[in-house]
């Protein structure tokens, strides 16, 4: 699996799942004019399940992601105007 593009991305937590793993990190590789957090899940082999990025026209940063009891998850990070 690769990830990532010709400017800086970061990646900050990760967490395994029965079926694969999830992540949670930043990009500034192209999807808007500023740093964006993004959320994925990969399974087992290695295949991107689901890729979500999130943000404002600011710089947004995803630090955590925790899965939740009953099904999801939660993403903390911050905003920088």
């Amino acid at each position: 699996m690769a990830s990532g593009g010709k400017f800086s991305d970061d990646l900050r937590a990760v967490g395994s799942l029965q079926d694969g793993f999830y992540m949670a990190g930043s990009t500034d590789s192209g999807l808007s004019t500023s740093y964006d957090h993004y959320v994925w899940k990969i399974d087992n082999q290695g295949t991107t399940a689901w890729a979500q990025p999130n943000g404002t026209i600011e710089w947004d940063f995803g630090n955590d992601i925790k899965e939740l009891s009953g099904g999801g998850f939660i993403v903390t990070g911050q905003t920088f105007d």
